[in-house]
């Protein structure tokens, strides 16, 4: 009869437990911090290239040993780092790799964004909820829409946010304020690829309707142009903008009356097909990547003028990022070797290849810091890892 009733004593403990678990999961709450990190030996040096050249600064692990990374971002500065993962963990991070916050989402946390200076972030769930998040990882305001929320952004002045929430057939894009979540505009729209804030109120989108693809631009809710494109690029600054068509490789610069004015274009042929287009700060160098392993030399620089500065071999499919004044290219791709492992190359602005290493990791997400010194890779085992990249002369 004791034992009887000790089992039941037991049971309803555990029944008490899981269901006060269930409730606190039922909002997004910051965890404590934790600078636990489990050792792993991720880099593996190829083709004779010192693994010192580049540094190992830092890494974080999450406790998973297969997790999909949704979202990696970087500060201007390289100083804070922003990822959200399968986990249903949004994680802020030094440049050392040391947990500042971190925050469990309730729903899948799809897209996040990080601010220019590092001060707030922006979580976006596939529940449609959205979340703003001081520097501390306090919740300051939350917004619900209809739809899983695809993209989120942060404009250059971090005054305002800009999501699109996806419903089946239903697109719509959302202009908020930042500091309180207040609605500025909406919009709806065909099937969304791509989202970009240009300067100001000014923004872009890439919509695809059937076969037909456009980017469109918009001044506060208004459609002000549009034109056929697959892919876009913007300069830091507002302006310039790089498209490829499916033909043609086009660069505009915008006019005094906000239009974009065609400066150069060059026609691509059918091996060379465009997967990636990248634009320094000031429009100074474009770099335009075929995924297509095959062809010879896959990514090209041009400069302002439309010149081909150079061009060079990297491995297929690869995840790219550059740096604001076109000084270091970082490429990332598993697709030539195996899924778990990774060849990383670092390239300069005259296109010489300066560290070339593999990682015993499948890298997901890359992001590099603004003047390129900095570089973070996250691979889908839970792993971050966070490197220096040495100057060159």
């Amino acid at each position: 009869m004791f034992m009887r009733i000790k089992r039941l004593l037991l049971l309803w403990g555990v029944i008490i437990f899981t269901f006060s678990m269930l409730i606190s999961c039922g909002r997004m709450t910051p965890q404590p911090l934790s600078g636990e990190h489990h050792p792993i030996e991720p880099l593996v040096a190829g083709n004779g290239i010192q693994l010192g050249e580049l540094h190992l600064r830092g890494r974080f692990s999450v406790l998973n040993p297969e997790m999909k990374v949704f979202s990696l971002s970087l500060s201007d500065d390289g100083e804070c780092i922003l990822f959200s993962s399968e986990a249903r963990l949004i994680s802020k991070l030094d440049d050392e790799g040391n947990l500042l916050w971190e925050i469990v989402s309730p729903g899948l946390p799809i897209s996040a964004a990080l601010a220019a200076d590092g001060s707030f972030a922006a979580i976006g769930t596939e529940q449609g909820e959205v979340y703003y998040v001081n520097d501390s990882g306090r919740i300051f305001w939350e917004k619900s829409f209809h739809g899983r929320i695809e993209h989120l952004i942060i404009n250059n002045e971090s005054d305002r946010l800009l999501l699109s929430a996806i419903e089946v057939d239903n697109n719509t894009i959302y202009c908020l304020d930042r500091q309180n979540g207040g609605l500025l505009w909406e919009l709806e729209t065909g099937l969304l690829q791509d989202l970009f804030f240009i300067s100001g109120e000014r923004i872009c989108y890439l919509e695809k309707d059937g076969v037909v693809s456009s980017l469109k631009a918009v001044l506060n809710g208004e459609s002000i142009w549009e034109m056929p494109a697959q892919l876009a690029g913007f300069s830091a600054d507002g302006t310039c903008l790089a498209l490829y068509d499916g033909n043609e490789l086009q660069y505009y610069m915008f006019g005094a009356d906000d239009l974009p004015y065609l400066t150069w274009s060059s026609f691509v042929t059918g091996d060379n097909n465009i997967s990636w287009l990248g634009l320094t700060e000031n429009g100074q160098y474009l770099f335009a990547y075929s995924a297509f392993a095959a062809v010879h030399n896959n990514l090209k620089a041009y400069s302002q003028e439309g010149a081909l500065l150079w061009e060079q071999k990297i491995p297929g499919g690869a995840l790219l990022d550059v740096s604001s004044s076109g000084k270091r290219i970082v490429g990332s791709s598993w697709q030539e070797y195996s899924e778990d492992c990774s060849k990383v190359v670092v390239l300069d602005n005259i296109g010489e290849i300066k560290q070339e290493i593999e990682m015993a990791s499948r890298i997901e997400k890359i992001a590099l810091s603004g003047d390129g010194s900095l570089l973070v890779l996250a691979g889908n085992d839970g792993n971050l890892f966070i490197l220096d990249i040495p100057e060159h002369q």
